[in-house]
């Protein structure tokens, strides 16, 4: 129950994202592809870690298979997920800006003015 409240809490930040993240960085003719591939992301990462399991995991009754061969085979599965995770979220340390080096369309400029000209103005 507990989790499942932390993980509804959180959803509106990572369902939300794609969009957002379309809109700063791509150009007005590219902001749709690009919002569909993140939100496929989604439910993509999901069907992955719901087949994982499978190739770690040999089919048949838990109980007649011998522990040690069940915590051989979780040790790899654990392993090779928290590798896969471990490389991706260091490659998005050193890949992912937090704004494009330009803006990339006439909307993202005329934002990045407005926000220029809100931060001046309370400077004074």
């Amino acid at each position: 129950m507990i989790g499942s409240t932390i993980a509804a809490i959180g959803q509106p930040f990572y369902l939300n994202s794609p969009s957002f993240l379309a809109s700063e960085w791509f150009g007005a003719n590219e902001i749709a592809v690009a919002t569909s591939v993140g939100t496929i992301s989604f439910p993509l990462g999901a069907l992955i870690g719901f087949l994982m399991p499978n190739y770690f995991f040999t089919p048949g009754d838990p109980d007649l298979v011998p522990i040690k061969t069940l915590f051989h085979q979780q040790t790899q599965y654990l392993f090779v997920s928290n590798l896969m995770v471990t490389v991706l979220a260091i490659g998005s340390l050193f890949m992912i800006k937090n704004k494009p080096p330009s803006p990339p369309s006439y909307v993202s400029f005329i934002l990045l003015v407005r926000t220029c000209s809100i931060s001046l103005s309370r400077l004074k």
